[in-house]
């Protein structure tokens, strides 16, 4: 009988401390009325240019935060997140630490976009603004050409050609851009010796579109015209330029190779600033030096 109630004492006991170790564990209380945090939240500005018509998409995130580190950690809930647009639509995807915003270009102009997010942790708000540049509403093409031949029969040849498109309205400034191409040889033919560039030098730059320092005006004559002109100038980035070998030959199996060290050029050297054209487009004969050619401006009919 003494052993039938040593043990039902035991039971009674193991029964209290499984009763205890199973039970979940409260709550903190810090937990259930602390306030909820503000999030830090990043926001990417985009890397092109945005124009009317385009739909870019804008990642964002949310900012690791050190003063978070002693929370507990909160369900794995996703963001609810809103985004407003002033010139476009936008609309959000969200996952569990940030997302990216969809947005459509549909007005000109300085855009700003305003994000929302939540989640258990707490709330967050940001601001992002870009420009919005309009449609390209014409196109611009340059052809010039640079060379000379002396008497002794040495000579050089140059090609620099580029196309671009830039919007200019009423309401904004010209804005475009374009890529443009180098080309350029040597020679020299006398009596003992021929020497000429190989390969040719050749580069490949970019150049921005943007409004003429100041009005110049040209010998293009037209008509007067229902569209407002046009002042632009072109800025061109550095080219960088291949090496070359200039290589001789002559009289005797006589042969020289001289080198032609790689460089850069500068496009602004020729002075493509300050041009001057009719709303409507036309073509604008260029001269300077020996070096001659044309830039064209044509009206993209809306």
């Amino acid at each position: 009988m003494h052993r039938v109630a040593s043990l039902g004492l035991r039971l009674a006991c193991l029964a209290v401390v499984l009763s205890v170790w199973l039970s979940p564990p409260h709550a903190p209380a810090a937990a259930q009325t602390s306030p909820p945090d503000h999030l830090e939240l990043l926001l990417f500005s985009p890397l092109v240019k945005i124009y009317q018509g385009d739909t870019v998409r804008i990642p964002f995130a949310l900012a690791d935060d050190a003063t978070r580190s002693g929370l507990p950690l909160a369900p794995l809930t996703p963001l609810d997140a809103s985004v407003q647009a002033a010139l476009g639509n936008a609309s959000v995807q969200a996952d569990y630490t940030g997302g990216t915003i969809i947005y459509q270009a549909e007005n000109s102009g300085q855009e700003k976009l305003s994000l929302q997010v939540q989640n258990p942790l707490g709330s967050g708000a940001g601001d992002l603004e870009f420009t919005v540049y309009p449609q390209p509403n014409y196109t611009l093409d340059f052809y010039l050409t640079g060379q000379d031949s002396g008497q002794a029969g040495s000579g050089f040849r140059a090609l620099f050609s580029g196309s671009g498109k830039f919007s200019s309205t009423e309401d904004t400034p010209v804005n475009g851009s374009g890529e443009a191409d180098f080309w350029f040889s040597l020679w020299a033919i006398t009596q003992p010796f021929q020497c000429q560039l190989k390969p040719p030098v050749q580069g490949h730059g970019g150049f921005e579109i943007v409004p003429a320092d100041e009005f110049s005006p040209v010998s293009l004559v037209q008509e007067p015209g229902y569209i407002d002109p046009v002042d632009l100038s072109l800025k061109f980035q550095p080219m960088s330029l291949n090496a070359a070998t200039i290589e001789c030959a002559g009289l005797g199996n006589i042969s020289a190779k001289l080198p032609w060290p790689a460089q850069q050029a500068n496009g602004d050297d020729l002075s493509l600033q300050n041009l001057h054209f009719p709303g409507e487009g036309g073509i604008l004969p260029y001269q300077n030096g020996k070096t001659e050619g044309l830039i064209i401006v044509t009206r993209i009919q809306p």
